[in-house]
């Protein structure tokens, strides 16, 4: 992490801009030279493989399922919303009404089609405002191309293992840099206000925070003792935070203000 942060303070131009591949490739040699990378995944791969069938099957419908993924997908609006508003916080809010509709519209449309060929739908990334910190790129070119190099590598295996073989230390250490560039995002956009934080705002942002984290990293055992149907609700720290957060402003801890405020307006 430390490393990664030099990397993005110190060097210049170009450099700058892939520190965090930079801080990659130095930690994934470092486990290499420790005896610490798994190989064997990279050997076995096929050098080009299409995926078959294409469709695995036509879709099906659970009834347990329905009602956990429309809070999941209410949450993924409220994500996609949320980072759209954050990047424009760094890159400009210039059309920021149309850039939401664009973003939401292709989340959904991401979603059909993941859902279609049986695998996971495509969801904004919170952390992509810390990326864009610590890499000095905001522009939304290199990003398609990057798309485009993630599509071209699900049919190259052997390219995809040797991605995949690179140490969960070393990706997370790479997160952990981008999210604290996030969370400095965070607290410049709250500063912005003008208005001073109160006791109910540390715990409307900080209690969720907290509760979402700590789900991400219980055992799997411990969701055993919740009904089916809401295993896949609470196994999602995303989702949980979210919605605890929702509850918190607008339900549990509502500004008193807007009470007056309504309560005046009835009178009137």
């Amino acid at each position: 992490m430390l490393f990664i942060v030099l990397l993005s303070q110190w060097l210049p131009g170009f450099l700058k801009t892939i520190s965090l591949l930079l801080g990659i490739l130095a930690g994934s040699s470092l486990m290499g030279a420790l005896g610490r990378l798994e190989a064997a995944t990279m050997r076995e791969a096929s050098w080009l493989r299409f995926p078959h069938p294409l469709f695995p099957d036509l879709p099906s419908f659970s009834a347990f399922a329905v009602i956990p993924f429309l809070v999941a997908y209410v949450a993924v609006v409220i994500n996609g919303v949320g980072s759209i508003y954050t990047i424009g916080e760094i890159v400009g809010k210039e059309r920021m009404g149309g850039r939401v509709a664009r973003g939401i519209g292709f989340t959904g449309l991401g979603g059909l089609l993941a859902g279609a060929l049986g695998t996971i739908g495509t969801v904004s990334f919170g952390l992509s405002p810390g990326v864009v910190l610590v890499t000095r790129v905001g522009s939304r070119f290199p990003l398609t191309l990057c798309g485009v190099f993630l599509c071209i590598l699900a049919f190259f295996q052997k390219a995809l293992a040797l991605f995949m073989s690179i140490p969960s230390s070393v990706v997370g250490a790479a997160l952990i840099t981008a999210m604290a560039s996030q969370v400095g995002a965070g607290i410049s956009v709250l500063a912005r206000s003008g208005k001073p934080l109160e006791g109910r705002d540390y715990l409307v942002i900080g209690l969720p925070i907290l509760v979402g984290g700590i789900i991400s990293i219980l055992p799997g055992n411990f969701f055993q003792a919740f009904p089916f149907s809401a295993q896949a609700f609470l196994k999602n720290g995303l989702v949980v935070g979210i919605v605890l957060v929702l509850l918190l402003e607008h339900l549990l801890l509502r500004r008193r203000c807007q009470k007056i405020r309504k309560e005046k307006t009835r009178e009137d």
